[in-house]
């Protein structure tokens, strides 16, 4: 039976000793139950592994006599002692020189964190168990031993215990017999005195996390990276002893921090899934914002489950992958429904009844994909601002199961959110506060708990959304959202909104202009390395154009916009096997001008392409980017690394969208000082009124108005061809004496801005920045 009973339950007061599983059986009856803790898992018999007690001190030297004599006092004598001594100014080297007969070690080390002073002590010492203790605290006399004598698998990695607290509080605080990965993901129930197997600790490489230490609940931090690993965490019976004191820098910690801060929440990795329905008119928009959200992209797992069936968005999407910067992505291509049901009309009960079916399968299948403690999903007509995950994730605490970033619905007034008893939550609650940020500069964000919403955009603890069924026709909640937020209320757990996070929820419209679907896909695999080196981009751009415009020679600073590349390159295009005319004449619409403009303003632009020693052009849209990268391989222009080549030169390459952060950057303001404006748009007037509104301007940054306006003209509408007012509008821009022009004219534009610069004058192409500065 020798060999047997090691597979077997062995019971003591009704629970395994070997997997802790509670068993209803007389005491010393054999359970014929398989343990999972068997043989297999168990250490071979005749090894006691070495034992090291590492004690850190910064100051603490009164308290450090008492500590070391629990130590040695112990039952089972640690192998290894060390004192490390993290930058102390008392008298910690004198006390533990002392104790120097008796095995103990002493480590000087300069570092002011705990984190680093472990991991010093950690490399410092060989023994294979390690037992952390702070130079104010002490050990029960069993403590080692017990701790020990429950390393009796070869996956217990942390043996933890109750805690006597003492000092200025006496106390037993008694932690739960069995804790998991997820519960340690809510709240830490393992002290820092918890004794830890050295191997989990390398594997882990949890001390070489570089958290601050001001903030973050450190040992929090090692316990979890350790069980994330696989490790497991057992209970000993001994209690270690916890001095509470006014200096106690977790007390300090956890009094004074956030949730966020303590749980070091900004070193999580976030599992982000995403189905994605085949909306082929949206996936650039999609697609920029995965590239351009601020969430390390080194901290997320992007899950992707394809259910299109469209074998050419398949491509798109692997081909997008490919050339990312996520480290860790699972492209999933599965068939949920007929194709193009996401769109279909759901006022239909049939088609109500498939999309349900049809969310709940994806659902149940990403649940199936989800690792780590957080999980956001993300549906594929849902843009987020770019920081939503940190947004979200600062909306937690232990009692949160899920904080959502609200969207409108396309389906009825409202969000899709609601309160108790299924209240949609119809408007946009007002702020109580007006502040915008704290002492520290982090931002004020509103939070509002709900009894539920969709999953547009939800941050969930991965535990609860992983453990969840997803169930499509169970009454009385038949979609799988209300439905399981119905089963949430059982746990206790809330839900929460943050309304400084609304994101847009867009249609699914393929007559917009830039979609791939109009082009040919060898425009979609062309190689862009030549075309996106040397950008001059971001803030050195926008610094670059203010830079330039204050300079004192005459200079015109035009866009070259999808529009107006079509306009410009549309005969070349025309020719281009593959293209869709009807959508090529639509794009060249957008430009401002007209096919009627063409014998007369087209050698004009042209001209102007060929005077500018720098195009100011897309960059960081990968859709803008090929289409632009085909148009202008179609016109002749030479696409090199250091710019582009045309009529002979070559032209430096400048992001467009530069000019549009130049209100962001708070470069706007400072480029308009002291200088007499001119202004050409669809809205000159309201935009005249609105930079020489004092108000506005000191709203938004722009302080006292130092600047005058000498002209504003009105530009004819996009669709009205403007050969016939093209002299009136030149005419009358040049009658008055102005220093800048502000130009929103479309293809018009460049136009004006050259016919400034040839007349010794300065210009700006402001694009739709008018639109940005008119809104209320």
């Amino acid at each position: 039976m020798g060999d047997m009973t090691r597979l077997l339950c062995d019971l003591e007061d009704g629970r395994c000793r070997r997997c802790g599983r509670k068993l209803s059986a007389p005491q010393g009856t054999t359970v014929l139950r398989r343990c999972s803790g068997a043989a297999a898992l168990a250490l071979p018999t005749g090894h006691e592994p070495t034992l090291a007690v590492i004690i850190t001190s910064h100051n603490y030297g009164h308290y450090l006599d008492e500590c070391l004599q629990s130590v040695l006092r112990q039952s089972r004598q640690p192998d290894e002692i060390l004192v490390v001594d993290d930058a102390s100014t008392d008298d910690t080297p004198a006390v533990a020189a002392r104790w120097a007969d008796r095995g103990v070690g002493y480590l000087r080390v300069e570092h002011r964190n705990v984190r680093l002073a472990r991991l010093a002590g950690l490399q410092a010492t060989t023994s294979e168990i390690i037992c952390y203790v702070d130079a104010d605290d002490r050990l029960s006399p069993d403590y080692l031993r017990s701790g020990l004598a429950a390393f009796d698998r070869y996956d217990i990695g942390i043996v933890y215990s109750d805690v006597a607290y003492f000092g200025n509080w006496n106390h037993r605080h008694q932690v739960p017999e069995e804790i998991t990965l997820a519960d340690m993901g809510r709240l830490n129930y393992v002290h820092n005195g918890s004794i830890v197997r050295r191997e989990a600790l390398e594997m882990s490489r949890a001390l070489e996390v570089p958290v601050d230490p001001q903030s973050a609940h450190e040992d929090w931090l090692v316990w979890r990276r350790i069980l994330e690993q696989g490790w497991k965490a057992k209970k000993q019976r001994a209690t270690y002893g916890y001095r509470r004191h006014a200096g106690n820098a977790s007390v300090i910690k956890q009094a004074e921090r956030t949730y966020f801060d303590l749980r070091a929440l900004a070193h999580e990795t976030i599992t982000l899934c995403v189905p994605l329905s085949g909306r082929t008119a949206l996936w650039p928009y999609f697609q920029q914002f995965l590239e351009q959200q601020t969430w390390p992209h080194d901290q997320i797992r992007l899950v992707l489950l394809d259910t299109s069936q469209n074998a050419r968005f398949g491509r798109r999407v692997r081909r997008w992958i490919s050339q990312c910067d996520y480290r860790d992505v699972r492209y999933i291509a599965e068939a949920v429904a007929q194709p193009g049901l996401a769109d279909a009309d759901r006022r239909l009960p049939v088609v109500q009844d498939a999309v349900r079916m049809a969310a709940a399968r994806i659902y149940n299948r990403l649940a199936r994909e989800v690792t780590g403690h957080y999980v956001l999903t993300l549906e594929d007509d849902v843009i987020p601002p770019n920081d939503v995950i940190e947004r979200l994730l600062r909306g937690f605490d232990h009692n949160v199961a899920s904080v959502a970033a609200p969207y409108p619905s396309r389906f009825h007034k409202g969000y899709v959110a609601w309160t108790a008893g299924r209240q949609i939550i119809e408007e946009r609650p007002v702020p109580a506060l007006d502040l915008t940020t704290d002492d520290e500069g982090q931002p004020f964000l509103r939070y509002a708990q709900v009894e539920g919403n969709g999953f547009g955009c939800t941050l969930f603890r991965a535990d609860v959304f992983r453990d969840a069924l997803f169930t499509a026709r169970q009454q009385p909640y038949v979609d799988f959202d209300p439905a399981f937020y119905e089963r949430l209320k059982a746990t206790g757990l809330q839900a929460k909104v943050c309304w400084d996070a609304e994101c847009q929820h867009l249609e699914n419209d393929t007559r917009p202009i830039m979609t791939w679907d109009h082009w040919p896909e060898s425009w979609e695999t062309a190689d862009l390395t030549a075309y996106r080196a040397g950008f001059l981009s971001g803030r050195e751009a926008c610094q670059w154009i203010v830079d330039t415009l204050n300079g004192s020679e005459p200079v015109a600073l035009w866009g070259l916009s999808d529009g107006d590349v079509a306009w410009w390159c549309y005969d070349a295009l025309a020719r281009t096997p593959g293209v869709d005319r009807h959508w090529l004449d639509a794009l060249a619409l957008t430009s401002g001008l007209h096919p009627d403009d063409r014998d007369e303003l087209w050698p004009l632009f042209d001209e102007a392409c060929r005077n500018a020693p720098h195009w100011l052009v897309q960059s960081g849209w990968d859709i803008a980017e090929r289409f632009t990268h085909a148009a202008f391989t179609a016109h002749g222009v030479g696409i090199e690394p250091d710019g582009f080549r045309y009529a002979g030169a070559i032209k430096r390459k400048v992001d467009c969208n530069a000019v549009y952060k130049l209100l962001d950057e708070g470069l706007w303001w400072p480029l308009l000082a002291g200088k007499r404006l001119a202004v050409v748009s669809g809205h000159a007037d309201a935009l005249a009124g609105r930079l020489m509104d004092p108000e506005f301007a000191r709203a938004a940054g722009g302080g006292e108005v130092t600047w005058s306006i000498a002209t504003a003209l009105t530009c004819p509408s996009v669709n009205e061809p403007k050969r016939t007012h093209w002299p009136r509008m030149r005419d009358g821009l040049f009658a008055a004496e102005w220093d800048l022009l502000l130009c929103s004219a479309g293809s018009l534009s460049a136009i004006l801005c050259e016919h400034a610069r040839q007349a010794g004058r300065k210009a700006l192409d402001v694009g739709a920045l008018d639109q940005a500065l008119l809104k209320d």
